[in-house]
């Protein structure tokens, strides 16, 4: 098991080998801890890569190494789907998350509850896939002192990203929210997930601050965050073109 040095404000410790899932997933499954690397990625939560196997109540272990991540559950003070009152900050993370799915909206593909203050999802950003949302936008990586260098094959598939499928799938998740009149933080509303191969996701990846309410259209450029979406890919495409040996 590997953990890298800086060991404070995360959410799995180096002893943790084994972690008991929430009942809710069924009795006595957890997942068997192979690799830690505590390293903050963006965002102020504390938060830790690991890679495990999923275990029955039986000990029958599953075949393949899954990357996640696990992080600190938070929800606001709303309600979604699911969500009761009594619940734990993670089961309501999780009946949030479900819900969204169910609506339609593009989320990670799997959350599972590991107590009441931690959740563990599917790290998407592996074989070569990268982030370039506000993490990205805010992170080393984006800086322009940096000096010129070569691009990895994922930001160099985000300079061939058709605009307008960006947007068309953009209309689509607006579609969706206005319908149930539900608001995503302005900050941080979704992630942009492009893959080696010139595919793009766009994953509302944090549902825990949701609000319920309606767009003001007679303001887009500051109350509707989605409609920013074409502004903030020209921009990160300027910023890896300048980048760009």
């Amino acid at each position: 098991m590997t953990i890298s040095e800086d060991e404070h404000g995360f959410t799995v410790e180096k002893s943790e080998k084994e972690i008991p899932l929430s009942s809710i997933h069924g009795e006595g499954v957890k997942i068997k801890v192979y690799e830690i690397t505590n390293k903050q990625v963006g965002g102020a939560d504390a938060k830790s890569h690991i890679v495990g196997r999923f275990v029955s109540k039986d000990g029958f272990e599953s075949s393949e190494n899954i990357p996640m991540f696990v992080k600190q559950a938070k929800v606001n003070e709303e309600y979604f789907g699911g969500e009761k009152e009594g619940m734990s900050a993670a089961e309501r993370y999780f009946e949030r998350w479900k819900f969204l799915r169910d609506l339609g909206v593009p989320v990670v593909p799997n959350v599972v509850v590991l107590d009441g203050g931690r959740v563990a999802m599917t790290n998407l950003g592996i074989n070569g896939s990268e982030f370039f949302g506000k993490a990205w936008r805010h992170g080393p990586k984006a800086n322009r002192n940096s000096g010129r260098r070569e691009l990895s094959k994922a930001e160099q598939a985000v300079l061939s990203i058709s605009d307008k499928k960006v947007m068309s799938e953009m209309a689509r998740i607006r579609d969706i929210l206005v319908k149930e009149k539900i608001r995503l933080p302005y900050d941080d509303p979704f992630d942009f997930l492009v893959h080696p191969d010139g595919s793009f996701e766009i994953l509302v990846h944090d549902p825990e601050a949701l609000e319920w309410g309606e767009y003001d259209n007679s303001k887009k450029d500051k109350e509707d965050p989605l409609l920013l979406e074409p502004i903030h890919l020209r921009l990160l495409k300027e910023e890896l073109e300048d980048l760009s040996l």
